[in-house]
C-alpha cells in the first residue's frame, strides 16, 4: 500500500516522495494490533474530525514511522472520543507533533502549554519493535493538555495555569476540583507519595497526568476490549502509578468524568 503522511500545519516536508508501506511493516502492524486490513489515512479528515488544528512530523521520521504513529494515536484519539461522548478532542488548539519537537534526553513526549503541542518522541529505526520510543504516551501528555486548558482557560478565577493545581477542596467550579481532587487525596498516601522523590514528580501537575493516564487505560481495558492494543502500558505498582488506588477507590470512573468534563 502506498501512503504519503505529510505536515498539516506548514509545508515542511511536502516535498518528501511517496513510499509503499513494506509487506514486513503491514505484517508488522497486522500483529501488533490484530487489524485485518491496512487502509489509507486521512489526516485532514482527522484533524477535522476531532477538532485539531494540525500534526507535524519531524524531517527524519520515514513514511513507516509516521503511519505506525498516526494510526495508533487516532485510534487512541477515537477511543477518548467514544468514552467522552464527543468528538472534541483538541477545541480546535491542540497540534500533534510526531518526532518534531523533541527535547532531547530520555524524554519520551512532552506537552508544551505555550503552543498547546503534544510531542511524541521519535526512537531509533533497528527493528519496528523498537523504533517507536513515545508511542504509548500519548494519553498521559493529553492529560496535561485537558488540565491546562481548564486551569487557564476555563476557570477564569483560579489563579493557577493548572486545574490540578487547585488547593482548595471546596473551591466553587466543580470541573476544577474534578481535576485536583484525586490529586488531593492520591497524594494524601504516604504508601504512594514516598516514591516520588522529586520535586517535579511530586507536583500535582505530574501526579494527575499519571493518574489520568493509569485511570483511563484500566477504564478501557474494562469497558471497551476493542482497544486493549493500543492502550498496552502496564504500570509498576507502588512506584510512580497509583495502580491500586484506581483500582480500590473507582478512580477510573472519576477520571472519565473529568474527561466527559473537559473543553
Amino acid at each position: 500500500m502506498i501512503q504519503k503522511l505529510v505536515d498539516t500545519t506548514v509545508s515542511k516536508g511536502r516535498a518528501e516522495r511517496e513510499l509503499d508501506l513494506s509487506p514486513r511493516f503491514e505484517k508488522f502492524l497486522r500483529k501488533k494490533f490484530k487489524e485485518t486490513e491496512i487502509k489509507q489515512i486521512d489526516l485532514e479528515a482527522l484533524i477535522k474530525k476531532y477538532h485539531l488544528k494540525g500534526v507535524v512530523f519531524g524531517n527524519y521520521m520515514s513514511q513507516e514511522e509516521r503511519y505506525f504513529y498516526c494510526f495508533k494515536t487516532f485510534k487512541q484519539i477515537e477511543c477518548l472520543a467514544k468514552l467522552k461522548g464527543s468528538n472534541d478532542i483538541g477545541a480546535g488548539i491542540l497540534i500533534l507533533s510526531i518526532g518534531a519537537h523533541g527535547i532531547g534526553g530520555n524524554v519520551l513526549a512532552h506537552f508544551s502549554p505555550r503552543e498547546n503541542i503534544i510531542n511524541l518522541s521519535r526512537g531509533r529505526k533497528d527493528d519496528y519493535s523498537d523504533f517507536m520510543k513515545g508511542e504509548n504516551s500519548f494519553v498521559h501528555e493529553y492529560g496535561h493538555f485537558i488540565d491546562f486548558y481548564q486551569g487557564r482557560m476555563k476557570d477564569k478565577t483560579l489563579m493557577h495555569n493548572f486545574a490540578s493545581e487547585n488547593k482548595n477542596p471546596d473551591w466553587k467550579n466543580q470541573i476544577t476540583t474534578g481535576f485536583s481532587a484525586p490529586v488531593i487525596e492520591v497524594k494524601s498516601d504516604e504508601s504512594y507519595t514516598k516514591h516520588l522523590r522529586t520535586p517535579y514528580l511530586k507536583s500535582n501537575i505530574e501526579v494527575f497526568a499519571r493518574l489520568f493516564e493509569a485511570a483511563i487505560t484500566h477504564y478501557v481495558h474494562a469497558h471497551a476490549p476493542a482497544y486493549n492494543a493500543f492502550f498496552p502500558r502496564t504500570y509498576t505498582e507502588g512506584i510512580y502509578y497509583p495502580k491500586s488506588k484506581i483500582l480500590k477507590k473507582g478512580y477510573d470512573k472519576k477520571i472519565v468524568s473529568v474527561l466527559r468534563s473537559s473543553l
